[in-house]
């Protein structure tokens, strides 16, 4: 007897062990080349940045993307062929007939949107798909991260007197880069995986550099991400959210005296000029949704040579696309981006981190066709087995209610009796 007590004791004891070390308890069997291959995937914000060095860098993650998408679905052929039938073809037939019935559009915008939706965003859904892909996302995420800080600190550029880049390169770009350290950091120091001052030390250095770009998106992007993870990890991602504000404060005080450039008067000020100008921005955008609910046509938002979207994806979808077509892209990313939150399994928590951080980004900063990752993300929460989970969650949550309608009757009953 004592010793099935303590051999059954041993194994309680490892079991939480394994628990709390791995986020991912069904992690499948990887190598240094998974590891390669997803961190070139993801990398297209990367390269895109390394546009001055050559622009056919860009090849890199988009050719993987293909070929690895490819592998997934040979391997997975009936399902595949049912999710693009059922899923992907009816959305490429809705937003193909917006180019047939609409007149005044913009077709350069309209068929770079059609790129980045349904054929990037489809292909890089099922990428997400594979096990070993999935497995190495906060690797990836860290490692291209820490290219776009190097690459900003030992090529820094002067974008604009209150803000620094890389050659040729959008600060925004560079810093939504960069923030993919702090979501890397974020998943890895909620697991256990990597000691806890090792993350904070990331999330710092992640912070510190979207500063010295003069950005402020991606440091509103990172503190949801937190948040949600205080939500779903209670003790560990407190201890995080009090350790992140004493560095993010600290970095703060570094940055505008380390910095060259007059980054507060972006960052830290609310009542510069940029601030309210965003907010005009907005307004406008509203004035013309609602003189025109059919929307003003892809493309046509016009404010100054440089304000030509609203830097609010869903703003923009029903501005320019109009109550109906827009209303469907954004019921489709709100589904999919819904059941993927939803995803149970332990292994989705770096990439519901990510989807957050790209929703976040999508609603300050940006057009319909930069968040490339996010549409990805979108699409791999229509997959079949996400509308499985969802449609059986909303069936447990019926049969609760009527166990609940039944003691309700039944004490009803006894009362009176």
């Amino acid at each position: 007897m004592r010793k099935s007590n303590r051999s059954s004791d041993v194994a309680m004891i490892s079991e939480r062990t394994v628990q709390r070390r791995s986020i991912l308890p069904d992690r499948p069997n990887v190598n240094l080349k998974d590891g390669l291959v997803t961190v070139c995937l993801i990398g297209f914000p990367t390269a895109s940045i390394l546009n001055f060095i050559s622009p056919w860098l860009t090849l890199i993650p988009i050719s993987l993307i293909v070929v690895v998408s490819a592998v997934v679905i040979l391997k997975n052929l009936s399902i595949s062929i049912k999710f693009i039938f059922a899923k992907v073809l009816p959305v490429f037939i809705v937003v193909l007939s917006y180019y047939v019935i609409e007149i005044d559009f913009v077709e350069e915008k309209f068929f770079l949107f059609v790129g980045v939706f349904v054929l990037f965003g489809v292909l890089l859904s099922f990428c997400f798909s594979a096990p070993t892909i999935r497995h190495h996302i906060p690797l990836a995420l860290l490692l291209n991260g820490l290219i776009a800080f190097a690459i900003l600190v030992g090529l820094p550029s002067v974008y604009q007197a209150d803000r620094l880049s890389v050659e040729g390169a959008n600060p925004i770009w560079v810093a939504r880069s960069i923030g993919l350290i702090s979501i890397s950091a974020i998943a890895t120091f909620v697991s256990g995986n990597n000691p806890r001052y090792v993350s904070i030390l990331l999330i710092a250095l992640s912070i510190f550099g979207i500063y010295l770009t003069g950005s402020r998106g991606p440091i509103i992007a990172i503190v949801f991400c937190i948040l949600y993870s205080v939500y779903q990890r209670n003790r560990s991602s407190k201890l995080l959210l009090g350790l992140n504000v004493a560095y993010w404060i600290g970095m703060i005080a570094l940055t505008l005296f380390v910095a060259e450039v007059d980054v507060d008067s972006r960052v830290v000020s609310l009542t510069n000029e940029t601030f309210y100008n965003r907010l005009d921005l907005i307004s406008f955008a509203w004035s013309q949704l609602v003189e025109n609910l059919n929307g003003i046509g892809v493309g046509n938002f016009f404010v100054t040579s440089t304000l030509i979207y609203p830097h609010n994806i869903f703003l923009e979808f029903l501005v320019e696309w109009g109550l109906f077509y827009g209303g469907i892209i954004i019921f489709l990313i709100v589904l999919g981006s819904a059941n993927l939150m939803r995803a149970t399994n332990e292994q989705y928590f770096p990439l519901k981190l990510l989807l957050i951080y790209e929703i976040a980004n999508a609603c300050i900063s940006g057009d319909v066709t930069s968040p490339r990752m996010l549409y990805g993300l979108v699409w791999l929460g229509l997959m079949p087995n996400f509308m499985t989970n969802f449609q059986s969650s909303v069936r447990s949550n019926v049969g609760i209610r009527q166990s609940l309608n039944g003691i309700v009757s039944s004490i009803r009953a006894r009362r009176r009796v």
